[in-house]
C-alpha cells in the first residue's frame, strides 16, 4: 500500500469518527444540560499512609459508550441516578471520605458542588442519604456548629478578663443562670501533637495534673471521638463529668483542629462502666458550645515547634448558688498553676524517647502521624515553610 493509500485511508477514518462523534451530541444534550461547574477538589486532606491525591476531574457523560444508558440527573433525583452519581462523580467519594476523616466543611463544599454541576437540590441528595453514604443534614449541623465555635473563641465580647500573662483567662457568668463560662487562651513552646497528646491520653492527666482525679477513657474512636470520665478537685467539692469529644479537621480552612466538647447523652452513657466512686461525687455539666482549638504556628527562629491553644467551657455544676465573684477568684489562683503543670510536662515529659507519651505516640500513627503530616502540609500551603517533624 502505497504512504498516498494509506493517507486516504486515516483521513476517511478520522472523517468518520468526527462525523459520528457530532451525531451524538444532539442525543446527549437531550438527556440532560450538562453544568460547566468545575469539582472542588481536596489538595489538603493527605492520608497518613499515602501521598494527597491528584485533582479529580468531573463526571463527562459523552464519554461513556453510546450504548450505556445515562439516568437522568435531575431534580427530583431517582433512585437510579443517585447510584450513577456514586459510581462516577468524583464529588460523593471525596463527600463521604471527608465525612470520614473530620473534615465537615471540605465534606460540605463537595456536596455543594454535585448540587451545582447537577442541578439538584440538598434534599434530592439528602433522600439517598443511606445509598450515597453521608447525611447532609449532619454536615449542615456540624458545619453551623463549627462556625459558632470559630466566632465564640474570637469575639471576647462580654466576658471579663481574671487574668492576662502567659495564659488569659477570661470568666462570663448571666445574672441568675447557674452555668458558668470559662475561656482559656495561651502559647506553647512545643509540637502540636505533643499537645494533643495530653488531650488525647487523657487516662495519663492525673499522673500530671494534681486537680484531676479517676481519669477514665470510656470509649475512643480514634482520631475523631473520645468518650471521658473525669473528676475534679475544688476546694468546694469534688465534681465529676462525662464529657463526649468530638474532633474536626479545619486546618484548610482555618489552620486549626476543633475538638466539640459536650455531655455523654443518657442513653449512651448507659452502655458505658463509670468507676465505683462517681455515686458520691457532684456531677457537672459540659454545656452546648464548649470546645477546645489547637493551630500549630510558625516555628521560632531556632526551629522550635509552637502551638496556640483556645478552650472555652460552659459549666453547669448543679448548685442553687454559685456566686460569680466566688468562680472569678479561684479562676485567678488556680488557672495558673494549672499552665504551669502543662508547661512542665510538655518540657520534660517528651524528652526521653521511651517515656509514656511518646510509647503512645508511636502506638497511635492515625492520630500523631496524621497530625504531624497534616502540619508539615499546612506550614507549606499557608506559610511556605519546609519543617522538620
Amino acid at each position: 500500500m502505497s504512504s498516498v493509500d494509506k493517507l486516504l485511508r486515516d483521513w476517511d477514518r478520522d472523517h468518520r469518527t468526527i462525523v459520528e462523534g457530532l451525531s451524538r451530541i444532539p442525543k446527549v444534550l437531550q438527556q440532560q444540560k450538562l453544568s460547566r461547574t468545575e469539582v472542588v477538589s481536596k489538595p489538603l486532606a493527605p492520608k497518613p499512609s499515602g501521598p494527597i491525591s491528584a485533582p479529580q476531574t468531573p463526571p463527562n457523560r459523552e464519554s461513556y459508550r453510546e450504548t450505556e444508558e445515562v439516568p437522568h440527573i435531575g431534580s427530583p433525583l431517582s433512585a437510579e441516578g443517585a447510584r450513577w452519581l456514586k459510581e462516577h462523580d468524583p464529588s460523593i467519594a471525596s463527600a463521604c471520605n471527608s465525612v470520614k476523616d473530620g473534615e465537615v466543611l471540605e465534606a460540605r463544599t463537595a456536596v455543594e458542588a454535585v448540587c451545582a454541576r447537577h442541578g439538584l437540590h440538598r434534599s434530592d441528595l439528602q433522600e439517598h442519604a443511606d445509598l450515597l453514604g453521608f447525611d447532609i443534614g449532619t454536615i449542615d449541623d456540624d458545619a453551623a456548629h463549627i462556625k459558632q465555635m470559630m466566632q465564640a473563641i474570637a469575639d471576647d465580647d462580654g466576658w471579663t478578663v481574671s487574668y492576662n500573662n502567659e495564659l488569659r483567662v477570661l470568666y462570663k457568668h448571666a445574672r441568675n443562670s447557674k452555668v458558668h463560662s470559662v475561656k482559656l487562651q495561651a502559647e506553647f513552646d512545643a509540637p502540636i501533637w505533643h499537645v494533643m497528646a495530653l488531650m488525647v491520653e487523657f487516662d495519663l492527666t492525673e499522673t500530671w495534673n494534681a486537680f484531676m482525679q479517676d481519669t477514665t477513657i470510656l470509649y475512643a474512636n480514634l482520631p475523631l471521638l473520645t468518650c471521658i470520665y473525669g473528676a475534679l478537685w475544688t476546694p468546694f467539692f469534688l465534681f465529676d463529668a462525662t464529657v463526649k469529644a468530638e474532633a474536626f479537621d479545619i486546618g484548610l480552612e482555618d489552620k486549626s483542629v476543633l475538638v466539640r466538647l459536650s455531655d455523654i447523652p443518657e442513653d449512651e452513657l448507659a452502655g458505658y462502666e463509670l468507676p465505683p466512686a462517681h455515686k458520691k461525687r457532684r456531677r457537672a455539666s459540659v454545656g452546648w458550645g464548649s470546645c477546645f482549638r489547637l493551630e500549630a504556628l510558625p516555628p521560632t527562629p531556632e526551629g522550635k515547634h509552637r502551638v496556640r491553644a483556645s478552650a472555652i467551657a460552659h459549666l453547669n455544676p448543679h448548685l442553687p448558688f454559685v456566686p460569680g465573684f466566688l468562680v472569678n477568684f479561684v479562676l485567678k489562683v488556680a488557672s495558673p498553676f494549672g499552665f504551669k503543670m502543662m508547661k512542665k510536662v510538655l518540657n520534660e515529659l517528651f524528652k526521653e524517647p521511651d517515656s509514656i507519651f511518646n510509647k503512645r505516640i508511636a502506638m497511635r500513627p492515625e492520630v500523631y502521624q496524621f497530625c504531624k503530616d497534616k502540619t508539615k502540609i499546612l506550614m507549606k500551603h499557608f506559610y511556605g515553610l519546609d519543617i522538620d517533624v
